[in-house]
């Protein structure tokens, strides 16, 4: 039984269910094999353990569902900070602001950086 670690946390993951005998299990449903009760007994045992793996895996999903949820949103933030940074570093910022000014006053009919406080 093959025993996983989380490298995350380092958590043991240690299945309960055994895979290793699935050559006797298919031999049994491919036979006429019909379970005592005391095998019966182990079967439902079985299903149980089955049952509690499912119900961990499906745990363990959902964390690192959040966890890439989490990462995913990270990674956005930072495209969004990297783009506002790069804009710093723009050849415009370079120009004063005066020089701005001039330049929008000769491009634009209305210059509403001039006409503050603005009209209502």
């Amino acid at each position: 039984m093959a025993v996983h670690t989380c490298s995350t946390c380092k958590r043991s993951v240690k299945p309960r269910v055994d895979f290793g005998s699935t050559a006797e299990l298919h031999q049994n449903l491919r036979s006429g094999y019909g379970p005592s009760f005391v095998s019966t007994q182990e079967v439902r045992g079985m299903i149980n353990l089955v049952d509690r793996d499912i119900e961990d895996c499906q745990a363990e999903v959902i964390r690192l569902r959040a966890q890439i949820t989490y990462f995913e949103v990270q990674q956005e933030l930072l495209k969004v900070h990297k783009m506002k940074l790069r804009s710093l570093l723009s050849p415009v910022r370079k120009i004063p602001n005066e020089t701005l000014s001039r330049i929008v006053e000769y491009v634009c009919e209305e210059n509403l950086f001039q006409d503050y406080p603005w009209p209502e």
